[in-house]
């Protein structure tokens, strides 16, 4: 018998090395039927992962000796799906395409809007692990450097006033990707192409 849904209890990983940041997520993801673990840095979060199951991780991107892109490719390596946001006050697209390619969640500019993180995280515990969402299959074409082809399904999902978080965030990301000259790419930062898409926005 499948568990009920609303009895499960869900288990988050907040990774981040600063220790006031660490603690104030924590305290904003708390909740009914959850279950929030922390580690400070990289390796920590490796071993735990090595004899504990969570339901989602919390990823500073920007941390002393192991990064978060280097948990998260090691993570991969060890065949952990485990789904991942990542969070950080600036986002190169190399550091994009990687964690595009490893299956991130989602990219979670700093300073956060613990609000925002709070919905978004319930958003991505409620969503059905069966049916691929949107962004998930528009990650399918990013990690194919696709990015106009990511930008039009989402597009078209906005249309269509799909219920979904991140689809505006990702849409605008992979437009910018898509309208960057490859010899330009290297070095964009994620929160340059959210402020210019939300500049092309308010100028049409």
């Amino acid at each position: 018998m499948m568990a009920d849904p609303i009895d499960m209890t869900h288990r988050i990983l907040v990774v981040d090395d600063e220790p006031s940041l660490r603690v104030g997520l924590e305290m904003a993801l708390m909740g009914a039927n959850r279950e929030i673990a922390s580690c400070g840095d990289g390796y920590e979060a490796l071993a735990a992962l090595q004899h504990e199951k969570f339901d989602l991780i919390v990823l500073d991107l920007n941390m002393p000796g192991l990064t978060g892109l280097d948990v998260l490719n090691q993570m991969r390596d060890r065949g952990d799906m485990t789904r991942v946001v990542v969070c950080s006050a600036h986002v190169t697209e190399r550091a994009i395409l990687s964690a595009v390619r490893n299956g991130v969640v989602d990219f979670i500019a700093k300073p956060l809007s613990l609000q925002e993180l709070r919905k978004f995280v319930s958003d991505v515990l409620e969503a059905h692990n069966d049916n691929p969402s949107t962004v998930e299959q528009a990650f399918v074409h990013a990690r194919r450097l696709e990015f106009g082809v990511a930008a039009e399904l989402l597009e078209e999902s906005i249309q269509m006033h799909v219920d979904e978080p991140c689809l505006e965030n990702w849409f605008r990301v992979f437009s910018i990707l898509d309208s960057t000259p490859v010899r330009e790419k290297h070095g964009i930062a994620l929160d340059d192409a959210r402020v210019l898409a939300d500049s092309a926005v308010m100028r049409s």
